[in-house]
């Protein structure tokens, strides 16, 4: 399952600076547009198959791959993350072509059951 995290108050600038590092290290991107927008990204709490999809269009897919593994692998052990109350409650997923037992799972999407 997906992991989406929620970001801790104050940890925007700080996630800011660690992924506009990371993009440098291994991107030709240099400037403030790109880490803002996976910041908020990461901060409306999409998942790492979310992201990686959107950054292919800047990174390629491989780079956006490798960005988006890199960054949650970075995110679970950060303390600028928080566990969210969300993250408690039940998940299900369901593929992109509308079934929730695919068993190709194009493209997985989780949900949160908020009957309970």
């Amino acid at each position: 399952m997906d992991r989406v995290y929620e970001l801790a108050p104050g940890a925007k600038a700080q996630l800011h600076a660690l992924v506009k590092t990371r993009l440098i290290e291994t991107s030709e991107y240099n400037d403030d547009v790109l880490p803002e927008y996976i910041v908020v990204m990461v901060g409306n709490r999409k998942s790492c198959a979310h992201l990686c999809e959107d950054l292919e269009a800047f990174l390629g897919k491989e780079g956006a791959t490798a960005f988006s593994l890199w960054l949650w692998d970075t995110l679970s052990r950060s303390p600028l993350v928080v566990a969210s109350p969300d993250l408690a409650k039940p998940k299900y997923v369901v593929c992109c072509c509308g079934s929730f037992h695919c068993n190709t799972m194009h493209q997985g999407y989780v949900f949160t059951n908020n009957s309970g």
